[in-house]
């Protein structure tokens, strides 16, 4: 095990990927990850992995949809549909969704429930 989490944590040290792939387990336990540097997966309704070039959310359907390009970022909005930006998204006091505009940046909400991103 001590083996394992030295390489996961020298393959982090030595990766040339601006972003890092996610991973998720699947329906049987096993890990899944995002093939694309800067992909990401989800799990859909099935319990089924589902990973793209970016961020991947799932609709009020169950159903994964996923940002076309790396670092590209996704939310889902308070009508439960999912939409993408060029880089992370979060949703605000009002349950809009808000992105940056910057491929890789980040959003996070605020103490006053507005979205802040680079």
């Amino acid at each position: 095990m001590k083996i394992f989490f030295y390489t996961i944590v020298l393959s982090f040290l030595f990766s040339s990927n601006v972003f890092a792939d996610q991973c998720v387990l699947n329906k049987y336990g096993d890990v899944i990850c995002a093939d694309t540097p800067g992909g990401s997966c989800a799990v859909n309704k099935y319990g089924n992995v589902e990973c793209g070039s970016g961020e991947c959310c799932v609709n009020q359907y169950g159903n994964v949809e996923c940002a076309n390009t790396p670092g590209g970022g996704c939310a889902v909005n308070k009508y439960g549909n999912v939409e993408f930006g060029a880089g992370g998204c979060a949703v605000n006091q009002y349950g809009n969704v808000e992105c940056s505009n910057t491929p890789g940046g980040g959003c996070a909400v605020n103490k006053y429930g507005n979205v802040e991103c680079n």
